[in-house]
């Protein structure tokens, strides 16, 4: 397993970020669909709320009723983008610091 760190590391973001996923679209789904009627209306807020969710921004005030896989998501979603934000800044610095080493 240690030599595959790397596939397993990488296939549970994956895992993550399609649970957080879901749970976010259900969460914003049993909010919404009480107050939109319109489909599609429904459809584009839920994803743009999702959407928001991975940017730090919840899209349902802290007041507000909501489920708690709304909740999961809320916390889940966020821990996701800065651990991608966070990976990318290192796998852009490491060869940088490799090439002043040498």
């Amino acid at each position: 397993m240690r030599e595959n760190w790397n596939y397993y590391k990488k296939r549970l973001s994956y895992i993550m970020f399609l649970v957080a996923l879901a749970l976010g679209v259900h969460g914003l789904y049993s909010y919404y669909s009480p107050i939109i009627t319109q489909p599609w209306r429904l459809v584009s807020a839920m994803l743009y709320g999702t959407m928001k969710l991975f940017l730090f921004a919840p899209p349902i005030p802290a007041q507000a009723e909501s489920t708690i896989s709304y909740q999961i998501a809320m916390w889940l979603a966020p821990l996701l983008t800065s651990a991608l934000v966070l990976t990318k800044i290192t796998n852009l610095l490491l060869p940088l610091q490799k090439q002043d080493e040498e």
